[in-house]
């Protein structure tokens, strides 16, 4: 089982840049002294490094190095950025809380028939209105104020 006190053997992390180095050389063209470590995934976005022949989600073990717990729930990019794995840019979340900071447009959607902007929030699965609104900002406000209800904080970013 991989710990704390094994990753700083290993690595250096860095948590107001999000870079895990190399601490002690390992075989490879990437296993200098100082090299970073990880790669981006494509597909998914996030960097993934391996560990002692184990491939692990880079910011899965930077909460292991900074707390000393590996993580049970999610571990959220608040701002949305799967690669950004600075420090203050990561928290535990429950995966609705995870999923509900994915979307860009969250709290407001222009309706053509009534030139208004309805509102709406998902909780655990099921949508709940939030009504329509004379301005994009006042649905947004309304969705803001429904994610503190429900899921006891917002950190959309738009």
């Amino acid at each position: 089982m991989l710990t704390q006190k094994r990753l700083k053997e290993l690595f250096h992390y860095n948590p107001e840049t999000g870079v895990i180095t190399r601490k002690i050389k390992v075989r490879g063209r990437f296993g200098e002294v100082g090299s970073v470590v990880g790669s981006l995934r494509k597909k998914t976005g996030y960097i993934s490094a391996s560990v002692d022949g184990k491939l692990y989600q880079a910011h899965r073990i930077i909460w292991l190095f900074m707390t000393g717990d590996m993580p049970t729930t999610d571990v959220d990019h608040i701002n949305r950025d799967r690669s950004d794995n600075r420090w203050d840019n990561l928290r535990l979340a429950t995966r609705a809380q995870n999923m509900w900071n994915c979307y860009e447009d969250a709290g407001a959607t222009y309706c053509k028939a009534t030139g208004r902007y309805a509102s709406a929030i998902k909780v655990n699965g099921k949508r709940i209105w939030l009504g329509r609104h004379n301005t994009e900002q006042e649905a947004k406000e309304a969705y803001r104020l429904a994610a503190i209800k429900y899921h006891g904080e917002y950190v959309c970013l738009n």
